[in-house]
């Protein structure tokens, strides 16, 4: 693939994943590797949910590989499979959502599934379940109410519902003893910098 097809592809991803991606691979139904970028293979090879041997992902979660390939078999254009692994979540990208198809004619019914390194390992979860108990899932909207203070990104960012949003921060704030969301942003502040 040359620069200018995988600038393209670079450049079209942040549209379909929210904030970065580890790498990417481009595979055919059967999880055979049709492109792989030599920058994003030794990052790959680290990820716990998969290992590549003779040019095809292995997928080490039968579950997962279940989920995989039935999106794959019912040609699925965008999808997220969250919290896979300790490590990762798949973002599976059919090929033809993509504009400007034509510059990768060859890979028209492929998929591109890029990784992304789970960025809820964050040390602040550990401390607002611990110490606030807080669910883990209370724990990630916390965070990132305190990133960006909108339910509607919260939940885009974390790939739930706005009502799911507005009762996670309604428990959050309730366990935290806060009575506006200015309180709780400050006391997720402090609590950010320890």
């Amino acid at each position: 693939m040359h620069g200018e097809q995988r600038y393209k592809i670079n450049s079209q991803l942040p549209h379909y994943i929210s904030d970065h991606y580890d790498g990417y691979i481009i595979v055919d139904r059967q999880l055979n590797i049709l492109f792989s970028d030599s920058l994003y293979t030794p990052i790959l090879d680290q990820l716990e949910c998969m290992q590549i041997s003779n040019n095809k992902i292995q997928i080490k979660n039968t579950a997962l590989k279940q989920q995989l390939f039935s999106l794959l078999e019912d040609n699925t254009q965008v999808t997220s499979l969250h919290n896979q692994c300790q490590s990762c979540q798949i973002t599976l990208i059919a090929i033809n959502a993509l504009e400007n198809l034509y510059q990768w004619e060859c890979y028209r019914d492929g998929f591109i599934l890029a990784f992304t390194h789970d960025q809820a390992q964050d040390p602040s979860i550990s401390r607002l379940i611990k110490i606030h108990q807080l669910s883990r899932c209370e724990a990630i909207c916390a965070l990132h109410f305190m990133k960006t203070p909108s339910i509607a990104d919260v939940a885009n960012n974390t790939f739930r519902s706005q009502n799911t949003v507005r009762n996670h921060i309604k428990h959050i704030m309730q366990k935290m003893d806060v009575h506006s969301q200015a309180e709780l942003m400050k006391k997720l502040i402090t609590l950010a910098s320890l």
